[in-house]
C-alpha cells in the first residue's frame, strides 16, 4: 500500500469526506484527490503531519515506515506523556 491509499483508507475509517479533510488542511478538494491518487508522490513535511493528525494517525505510518498497530500504540503513548508533562499534581 503506498502512502496515498493510506490516506484514503484513513480517511475513509474516519467517515470523512474528502472536503472535510481539505477543509481541516486549508486545501482543495482535488488536492486531497491528487495526494490519494499517488499524483502527489512526495508530500513535502509541512503537510504530512497535519494530514496525519487530520487522519488521528502518524507521519510514519502514512509512509509506510511503521504499521497501523504500531502507529495507534505510539499515538496512545504520545497522548500519555503529554498528559502527565501538563500535570502539576504528577511533578509537585
Amino acid at each position: 500500500m503506498n502512502i496515498g491509499q493510506r490516506i484514503k483508507a484513513k480517511r475513509k475509517e474516519l467517515k470523512m469526506s474528502a472536503d472535510e479533510l481539505a477543509k481541516r488542511l486549508g486545501k482543495d478538494r482535488s488536492t486531497i484527490y491528487r495526494y490519494e491518487k499517488g499524483d502527489i508522490e512526495n508530500l513535502p513535511l509541512d503537510i504530512l503531519e497535519p494530514i496525519a493528525k487530520a487522519l488521528e494517525t502518524t507521519p510514519a505510518y502514512l509512509m509506510g515506515w511503521i504499521s497501523e498497530e504500531t502507529a495507534n500504540k505510539n499515538s496512545v503513548i504520545t497522548e500519555i506523556i503529554t498528559h502527565l508533562r501538563t500535570d502539576d499534581e504528577f511533578f509537585s
